[in-house]
């Protein structure tokens, strides 16, 4: 560690009773401060929301989310409501909702209608599918008996939520999706053959499974599957997709293995089989990954994994490590005890040149930096925080003072100075804590079909009972110190990236940007949101 990133740790971890606050962030609205009409004790909220313009139409952006009524649903992750709201905190629509027909689905539930039956853990993906103009939302259906093995996609259609479709129930024994948070892509090039649905539609990742924009499962690698060596196929709790190099099409990052097409220019089914396992990382799901160019030397991007299990040499202890694009490992750190450790946010939070790593364990916020010549991780700062389940996840800002990290644990949310870790100001706000993290998105997104306009920034943060505290639902806040100023109006995923939707109407991109370059709009980020 270098001197300056010692003498910054130790000042943030022993001297921070006085901190002297600046921010002026209040609450603007609030969903669930008061009962909903429908469900009205389902206001507890622990996924992340999604900001996007849902009905395609108009200049505005709303908010969907899952809520539940108890903590004890979350263990079989099910019983959840989508909700959905404008700016103001106004509820929109919800499913199930009696007022709203819904048509006879196939591969829909006993009671999909009726009942509340998303996770409320895994979360939400939203982005228009099959390019029609109207975006898509994709959740879990867990209804807390079965193994939440089917995926819903719904658009919001008038004051209705519509399903759209229902994923067969038809993954191998003792498979699940739940809890994961899904993510959309789009995967395929033209000129393929074979494809159920045209080329240019989009892709649902969730834990190491792709299904189809009408719901039809593409591919699984299950957790027992014989080419993987015989030993558990590559799982993760929020897998991504990236173009890596030597890839002719867009790969599947889960936290401890790369799956990659065999297919040529269209990606089939023999893509589950080409499969580069990172062998650090321990079995388990509960991983994290990320991309971003940290290494000028190695073909990038690097590969970030937050790996809540395994150390070096085994240790049963979170670990985070950087890997070449290949999975080969550049440099690893221990970062908590077992089980601690979230998705990790990357960007530049200090003004030095390059990005940084936030990763947030059971009692620490920490602002990594990766150094190219040693290879080696080190602390830039690091916040103390309580966090049990200790898998949360932050987001960045840059605003006219600089830039901001937004992180929440299970009595606060905090606005941390990216430079010094300094607290600009913190909020009151429980938790039980899943793997989620608040979002900066403003609502203005001029027309649906532009890209995700920039226009004045606010904070959304999901908030419910299950530590003790007595805050529940959603709230967002705005700063009349106007330090978020003008952001984007889109974030539509757990694993948000700038270039990984394209409009305010959530159109997915045929050819992804690279997020990893350093020009506008993606300056090499990571759960980060755009600015200028």
């Amino acid at each position: 560690m270098s001197t300056h990133a010692r003498v910054v740790f130790l000042l943030l971890t022993v001297a921070f009773a006085g901190v002297a606050f600046a921010q002026n962030f209040t609450v603007h609205c609030h969903w669930g401060a008061t009962a909903p009409t429908a469900q009205p004790n389902s206001r507890n909220v622990i996924s992340t929301p999604v900001v996007l313009n849902l009905r395609g139409t108009g200049s505005s952006s709303q908010v969907a989310f899952i809520s539940y009524e108890k903590t004890s649903q979350l263990a079989n992750d099910g019983e959840g409501v989508l909700r959905v709201m404008d700016a103001q905190c106004q509820e929109l629509a919800r499913f199930p909702d009696p007022a709203c027909t819904v048509p006879p689905l196939q591969n829909a539930p006993n009671g999909f209608g009726g009942n509340p039956l998303l996770a409320p853990v895994s979360g939400l993906a939203a982005g228009d599918l099959d390019r029609d103009g109207i975006p898509e939302i994709v959740a879990v259906i867990g209804d807390g008996t079965n193994p939440h093995r089917q995926l819903a996609a719904f658009n919001l259609v008038g004051n209705c939520l519509a399903p759209r479709w229902v994923s067969a129930d038809t993954l191998p024994v003792n498979d699940a999706i739940a809890p994961a948070a899904p993510a959309i892509a789009q995967l395929d090039r033209p000129g393929g053959s074979g494809l159920t649905v045209p080329w240019d539609h989009a892709e649902v990742i969730v834990d190491n499974k792709i299904y189809d924009s009408n719901g039809s499962r593409r591919f699984t690698a299950f957790s027992f599957q014989n080419y993987c060596g015989n030993a558990p196929c590559p799982r993760s709790r929020t897998a991504i997709a990236a173009l890596l190099p030597g890839h002719v099409l867009p790969g599947i990052i889960t936290g401890r293995g790369i799956y990659r097409s065999q297919g040529g220019t269209t990606w089939h089914m023999s893509f589950g089989p080409a499969v580069n396992i990172m062998s650090a990382m321990s079995n388990s799901g509960l991983t994290y990954p990320a991309v971003a160019e940290l290494d000028g030397s190695s073909v990038g991007p690097e590969i970030v994994v937050v790996d809540t299990l395994q150390g070096p040499g085994g240790t049963l202890r979170g670990t985070l490590w950087v890997l070449r694009a290949s999975g080969a490992t550049l440099a690893s750190t221990p970062i908590s005890g077992a089980q601690c450790g979230g998705p990790p946010m990357i960007g530049n939070a200090d003004g030095i040149a390059g990005p940084e790593i936030g990763v947030a364990t059971c009692n620490a916020y920490t602002l990594y930096r990766y150094d190219s010549n040693s290879h080696t991780i080190t602390p830039v700062w690091s916040r103390a925080i309580s966090d049990l389940s200790g898998q949360t996840t932050s987001t960045l800002y840059n605003g006219p003072q600089g830039a901001r990290i937004v992180y929440a644990d299970e009595a606060r949310l905090y606005i941390l100075d990216g430079a010094t870790g300094a607290i600009r100001q913190q909020i009151p706000n429980g938790s039980a804590t899943a793997f989620e993290g608040p979002v900066v998105a403003s609502f203005d997104t001029g027309h649906p079909a532009a890209r995700c306009a920039m226009s004045k920034g606010r904070l959304v943060v999901a908030a419910n009972d299950g530590s003790g505290g007595s805050i529940r639902g959603v709230r967002i806040f705005h700063d009349a110190t106007g330090d978020i100023g003008n952001v984007g109006s889109c974030w539509n995923e757990n694993a948000f990236h700038v270039t990984n939707v394209s409009t305010g109407a959530g159109l997915i991109p045929q050819f992804e940007a690279p997020s990893w370059v350093s020009a506008s709009p993606a300056r090499n980020t990571y759960r980060v949101q755009a600015w200028p």
